[in-house]
């Protein structure tokens, strides 16, 4: 079953102020000022959510460029698997180029240059704080079977396993 959380960043000054107020969610802490908050995306609990969360000292995480950028760095280093880099359809001619890459990178763990070349390609995507980079898929492995999770630039995490949910939260708060 699939899980879907949105990323929110609470205003320092007030940290301490909001967490009480997030009891009445299911939520993870990613970091210390950073939060994944879980809503039911079948009942319309998205856009609940943000009517909420608008009216707390709290702002939308949406990932830029150079989040995607440090993502994708540590989470390969890691030894996640990476299955998707997916750009807004301005850019969809460069999608394919960034599938080739994506299949050398996971077939040539130990070819750090194949990495390069793929950084290299997104790095100009990584110079502005635009949203360019639409989502990224990742891959860990659990009970014998490829478990996916998805960011998409307006901060929506998507996690098509219940199994991997801590293990990823643990992973994000070093990137986050």
């Amino acid at each position: 079953m699939q899980k879907q959380y949105k990323l929110y960043r609470i205003d320092r000054d007030v940290v301490d102020d909001v967490m009480p107020l997030l009891d009445n969610y299911m939520y993870e802490k990613v970091s210390e000022y950073v939060v994944a908050i879980e809503y039911d995306y079948l009942n319309n609990g998205y856009k609940k959510l943000l009517e909420d969360m608008s009216e707390m000292p709290t702002t939308q995480y949406i990932i830029t460029a150079s989040v995607f950028y440090k993502i994708l760095l540590y989470f390969v280093k890691n030894g996640i698997d990476i299955y998707e880099v997916k750009l807004n359809a301005l850019f969809e001619e460069d999608n394919d180029c960034l599938y080739k890459y994506i299949k050398d990178i996971n077939q040539n763990k130990d070819d750090e240059s194949i990495m390069k070349s793929l950084l290299d390609m997104l790095k100009w995507y990584n110079y502005d704080e635009g949203i360019d980079i639409s989502h990224m898929t990742f891959g860990m492995k659990q009970d014998d079977r490829i478990c996916r999770f998805y960011f998409y630039n307006n901060g929506v995490l998507a996690i098509d396993s219940e199994k991997i949910v801590a293990q990823l939260f643990r992973l994000l708060k070093d990137v986050l």
